[in-house]
């Protein structure tokens, strides 16, 4: 999402002119957000970035963004090879050539299905904790500077108008911090404030809609040893069963992170696995050769809530950048060039 707080022709004009240098407000610092920084701090723009989390990159930080894993094709590729981190991310990943399908039982054979139409051909499979901060120091060398700590609490449409407050922990005194950039780039989530002041004009649709079904992420460690547990390692594991089906994508420690996604309600929903029996019983009818890989399932089980999905739309919007103008449910967007390609795009656009 971009928005402009003067007219088209007065920003050229004193752009031609070089008699200002235009500055532009990022509104969070997630894939979108921070990939498009580089591109506009590259092309000369004054960039902020803006976000409500702390700097995971600091000693000790603890990761508040979402953990679901990547999967990286060719397209997400492409927008990281614009900006000089391909080799680099790709070096920090685990391929992925193929899918394996868990059909049935414990002893039923895996079902292969190849990613590409040649045996060298593969995904890769990444940890987005990883992908966020390189990309933040990335837009950091270019002359980025990024502002944590700091959560959009308005946005003005009109008067092109950003109302920041420091989030926790912070003074319960401290004062708002109000922002008038010459542009404002929404990246700021599902949830986004800049979707919710462009949804307030004439003539723009907004939708949102919850789904039917829910996902849980789990895990699998690595041996005693530092092995792997599961193989082959090469793949995307996934478990189909009808009305829900869970995951699992490798990382470099030898560890799998699992996501389960199934209905909230019903027979094989969330809310009828309460107990630990509930849950021992579900897992051994549907995903019974996982359990012995698993000897922390009820406990992690128990700890990790359960989050919803949900899709939005916003008509019309200028670009899609991140998950504000559009946001759809994790297995269709979990290839990460979703978000990506509009953002490298976007600045070749920019006037």
């Amino acid at each position: 999402l971009f928005s402009s707080g003067k007219r088209y022709d007065t920003l050229m004009a004193e752009e031609a002119n070089g008699d200002t240098q235009r500055s532009v407000a990022v509104l969070g610092a997630g894939l979108a957000g921070s990939l498009l920084a580089i591109h506009l701090a590259r092309r000369g723009y004054k960039v902020d970035v803006y976000e409500r989390r702390p700097d995971s990159r600091l000693k000790d930080s603890v990761w508040e963004g979402k953990s679901i894993n990547l999967a990286l094709s060719e397209r997400g590729l492409t927008a990281l090879r614009a900006v000089g981190l391909d080799q680099e991310v790709a070096s920090q990943c685990v391929k992925m050539r193929r899918r394996a399908m868990h059909d049935g039982g414990a002893n039923q054979p895996l079902r292969f299905m190849q990613y590409g139409a040649f045996e060298h051909e593969h995904i890769f499979s990444m940890e987005r904790r990883m992908l966020n901060e390189k990309l933040m120091d990335k837009a950091e060398e270019a002359g980025a500077q990024f502002h944590f700590r700091r959560k959009v609490i308005e946005y003005d449409v009109r008067r092109n108008r950003v109302v920041l407050a420091a989030s926790s922990p912070a003074p319960a005194d401290a004062a708002p911090e109000v922002l008038t950039p010459d542009l404002v780039v929404g990246a700021d989530g599902a949830f986004s404030k800049v979707r919710k002041g462009l949804a307030t004009l004439p003539l723009v649709n907004f939708a949102q809609q919850y789904l039917d079904h829910g996902y849980k992420e789990l895990s699998i460690k690595p041996t005693e040893d530092g092995d792997w547990r599961l193989k082959p390692v090469d793949a995307l594991h996934i478990w189909p069963r009808g009305e829900f089906m869970m995951i699992a994508l490798p990382n470099p420690d030898k560890s799998w992170t699992l996501t389960l996604f199934m209905p909230w309600k019903g027979e094989e929903g969330f809310e009828n696995l309460k107990t630990d029996d509930q849950v021992r019983a579900f897992f051994n009818r549907y995903f019974p050769d996982v359990i012995p890989l698993m000897p922390h399932l009820l406990e992690e089980f128990r700890e990790n809530a359960a989050s919803p999905l949900v899709t939005m739309r916003l008509n019309p919007w200028h670009y899609k950048v991140s998950s504000s103008p559009i946001s759809i449910t994790p297995y269709l967007a979990r290839v990460f060039s979703s978000p990506l390609s509009p953002s490298s795009l976007c600045p070749l656009a920019v006037p």
